[in-house]
């Protein structure tokens, strides 16, 4: 936990929010950070991309605000291992690209949790806000007839 004299320093969303008290301010509660890290994972996570990319597309074209988000998968099966395979591969690629609070991010299937029109993926990594990097686990539901993703059991 960071000392008084640290601070956490809210994302660029947080600080240009016109919400009361966020307007450029920097915030002391962990629990704060974390719960704006999740909010913007599952907003990532519900976000289509516009096109997809080919296999030759790098550099900046990748990484620019034009590919955020991902693949949209409503119309693949989700018991298919080759569906699930390619899904926790996207949502980590996201998660890289796209979330640079997140590090040494892992994502696994846990097919206990899901069911026959759902899937469950686990979501490991560090939470780097300074001063604080601490770990983070937490479920993503993916919804295959509604095309949702949300997260539970964040820890």
């Amino acid at each position: 936990m960071p000392s008084e004299k640290q601070h956490l320093q809210l994302s660029i969303f947080d600080r240009l929010s016109p919400e009361p008290g966020a307007i450029g301010e920097t915030v002391e509660d962990v629990v704060i950070v974390r719960r704006a890290v999740l909010r913007d994972v599952e907003n990532l996570l519900n976000t289509r991309r516009a096109v997809e990319l080919g296999p030759d597309c790098t550099g900046y074209l990748k990484n620019s605000l034009y590919s955020y988000g991902i693949e949209d998968y409503t119309a693949k099966n989700p018991k298919n291992p080759q569906v699930r395979q390619a899904l926790k591969h996207t949502i980590k690629e996201a998660l890289t690209r796209f979330e640079p609070r997140l590090k040494n991010t892992e994502v696994t299937f846990n097919p206990e949790e899901g069911s026959h029109h759902n899937l469950c993926f686990a979501v490991t990594a560090t939470l780097h806000a300074d001063p604080v990097r601490e770990p983070i686990t937490f479920d993503t539901w993916f919804s295959a007839g509604r095309g949702e993703y949300k997260i539970k059991n964040a820890k």
